[in-house]
């Protein structure tokens, strides 16, 4: 991809930000691109993560919580 149509209010904007970063607006864009499809993947992983978890508990995994609770209760008593 070598050419990318922007406004002008945009592509003004573009060059007097690279200039104060002292790159080219090609460099300047090729940054910004890359920064907002990492954030985008960053934002799928995350959606994905949550609706894995989104599911609620089985019952197994919550007996199985129970116990852990439970083994951890008894042994803060221990220490006392």
């Amino acid at each position: 991809m070598e050419t990318v149509k922007v406004t002008k209010s945009l592509a003004r904007k573009v060059e007097i930000t690279a200039k104060q970063m002292r790159v080219s607006s090609d460099k300047l864009v090729s940054l910004a691109l890359e920064d907002f499809l990492e954030c985008k993947q960053n934002n799928d992983l995350l959606k994905a993560i949550n609706a894995a978890h989104k599911d609620e508990a089985t019952a197994e995994e919550r007996e199985e919580l129970r116990a852990m609770t439970k083994k951890s209760f008894e042994a803060l008593d221990e220490w006392k």
